[in-house]
């Protein structure tokens, strides 16, 4: 599979043996990381087998790290995932106290990331609005609706992990950097499932739909118990396996093509991955040349790397 970004990071660290003698601290931020992966990714491309040029497999460089993800990738206006699960899954009230946790990267256009309702006064609605990620709850047996919106803006094409609590007093959203945002509601977390979308909803009456992609959606309640959880690595064709309750989600496309990430793409990232990781500690150990082990260990990466490509 793909590898996933946090995954190449710590590869590169131990290659890099990025730890001060007493293994205290680490020398290297992970921008500094990130950008020798970025550089040693360039590099490797440049010198890919001659099998990837054949016209067979997707030649076109990958995106930079933070970017690399095995995903349904959304078309806007024409694709939309209908999650299946519903009351067989979550019960009745859908969910009142849990968790919905999403990782996606967003093409920064205005629309629905995921719905859940059976009325246009029932629902809650997940969204990018003005390049921030919104909600708006409504529970019209509870009589209890609130509105938030994330306060930092979503950097466009990078992954965002994010997850919405609802504990019976508060709503919160927290993204992956710990930044969280709440406001009082004492209602349900899911107050209905009739209609559940990834990528697209109707509210009375207006469509939206979401441009982007989406890796993992996980469902628990309020005891951390996994309700439904989809990980887009598990998709083929029209459909995605819920790995909890067996009811999948089906992916429909209007251009009749389904959108995955395609496998030319992952059998590229698998031969990658390793020598990817050899330059870019290489890299990063080159910046402590003045050490003489660290000039050692840079070159003996950069032969490893050389050696298997």
């Amino acid at each position: 599979m793909a590898a996933q970004a946090d995954n190449l990071v710590a590869l590169t660290r131990g290659m890099a043996v990025d730890k001060d003698e007493d293994g205290s601290s680490v020398f290297f931020t992970e921008a500094e990381v990130i950008i020798a992966i970025n550089q040693a990714k360039h590099d490797l491309f440049g010198r890919r087998p001659d099998a990837f040029s054949s016209g067979a497999i997707v030649t076109e460089e990958p995106p930079d790290i933070l970017s690399v993800r095995t995903a349904l990738e959304f078309t806007y206006g024409e694709t939309t995932g209908v999650l299946q699960f519903l009351a067989d899954s979550l019960g009745d009230p859908a969910l009142d106290e849990g968790t919905i946790g999403l990782l996606f990267k967003s093409a920064l256009s205005d629309g629905t990331l995921l719905y859940f309702g059976d009325s246009d006064t029932n629902y809650i609605h997940v969204s990018i609005a003005d390049k921030k990620l919104a909600i708006d709850i409504f529970d019209s047996s509870a009589g209890e609706s609130a509105s938030l919106e994330t306060a930092e803006s979503l950097a466009n094409g990078s992954w965002s992990e994010i997850s919405i609590v609802a504990d019976g007093s508060t709503i919160k959203v927290t993204d992956g950097s710990g930044n969280e945002t709440s406001a009082d509601y004492a209602g349900d977390l899911i107050p209905g499932s009739d209609q559940a979308y990834l990528g697209y909803s109707n509210i009375a009456g207006t469509e939206e739909y979401f441009g982007g992609g989406a890796a993992e959606l996980v469902i628990s309640d309020n005891t951390d118990t996994v309700l439904a959880s989809y990980d887009m690595d598990d998709g083929s064709g029209p459909e995605c396996v819920d790995s909890v309750s067996g009811n999948n989600m089906d992916i429909h496309h209007d251009g009749g093509v389904i959108p995955w990430t395609s496998e030319d793409e992952i059998e590229m990232a698998g031969w990658a991955e390793v020598p990817l990781c050899y330059l870019a500690s290489s890299l990063l150990m080159t910046q402590k040349s003045k050490d003489s082990y660290y000039r050692k260990a840079a070159d003996q990466n950069l032969q490893k790397y050389l050696g298997s490509i």
